[in-house]
C-alpha cells in the first residue's frame, strides 16, 4: 500500500494540489495503515480516512457505481461473444471480453459519477441517508436441491425441518445403564431395526 502510494496516488495528485491537504479515502482495514504508510502521508501532507466497517455499500463509489456498472456491461459482453461466436466463452476470451466491458464501464463520467454519487465531491455530507447505515438484517431463503430426491431422502429432509429439539435430564442418576446382548433373540426390536456394538436399551426397576 506504502508503495502504490508513493508511485502512484502522491505523482498523481500532488501538482494539482499545490501544497493544499489531500485526502486519501481508504477501507478501514488495519493492515492498510501501516507506520509506513501513516509516516509518508505525514511528510506529504496527506489525510488518510478510513471508512467505517461495513458501509462501503453506501460510501464507497467502486460499489456504488463502477461495480454495478461494470456487472451489468460484463453480462453484456458475454452476451454479444456468445450471439457473435456462437459458442460459450473459453478462458482464452476472458480478457478480451472482460477488457471490452471495463472500458465501458469505467469511464471518466463513471469514475466522477461514483464520487458524486457518495457526496465526497461535490462534497455532500446528506447525501447519505441514515436508514443506508443501519445494521443489515438477518435474512434467510429456502434452500432446494437441484434435482428431484427419491421418497427416502424426501422423508429424511422433511423429518429434519419438522424437528424440534427436546431438553432431557442426562444426569448419572437417570441414565439408562447399557446391557450386553446375550443372543439375538433377546433384541425387542423390529428386524430391520440396527443394534450397534452389541449392546442394546434395558429397562432398569
Amino acid at each position: 500500500m506504502c508503495e502504490w502510494i508513493r508511485t502512484e496516488f502522491d505523482p498523481a495528485t500532488s501538482e494539482k494540489a499545490c501544497g493544499r491537504k489531500r485526502v486519501l479515502l481508504m477501507d478501514g482495514h488495519s493492515s492498510h495503515f501501516t507506520p509506513e504508510v501513516i509516516e509518508f502521508a505525514l511528510e506529504r501532507n496527506i489525510a488518510i480516512l478510513g471508512y467505517p466497517p461495513h458501509c462501503t455499500h453506501a460510501l464507497q463509489g467502486l460499489d456504488v457505481v463502477c461495480f454495478a456498472k461494470m456487472k451489468f456491461e460484463m453480462k453484456k459482453s458475454v452476451a454479444d461473444f456468445e450471439d457473435k461466436n456462437q459458442r460459450v466463452v473459453d478462458k482464452p476470451d476472458f480478457l478480451l471480453v472482460f477488457g471490452r466491458a471495463f472500458n465501458r464501464a469505467f469511464t471518466v463520467e463513471a469514475v466522477k459519477a461514483a464520487f458524486s454519487a457518495t457526496g465526497v465531491y461535490p462534497f455532500n455530507p446528506g447525501i447519505i441517508r441514515p436508514e443506508q447505515m443501519k445494521p443489515a438484517e438477518a435474512t434467510s431463503v429456502t434452500g432446494s436441491f437441484a434435482l428431484t430426491q427419491t421418497s427416502p431422502v424426501q422423508a429424511i429432509i422433511q423429518s429434519f425441518r419438522a424437528y424440534h429439539p427436546t431438553a432431557f435430564d442426562l444426569s448419572p442418576s437417570n441414565a439408562i445403564p447399557l446391557q450386553p446382548i446375550a443372543s439375538s433373540s433377546h433384541i425387542p426390536t423390529a428386524p430391520s431395526t440396527p443394534v450397534a456394538s452389541g449392546f442394546h436399551l434395558m429397562p432398569t426397576s
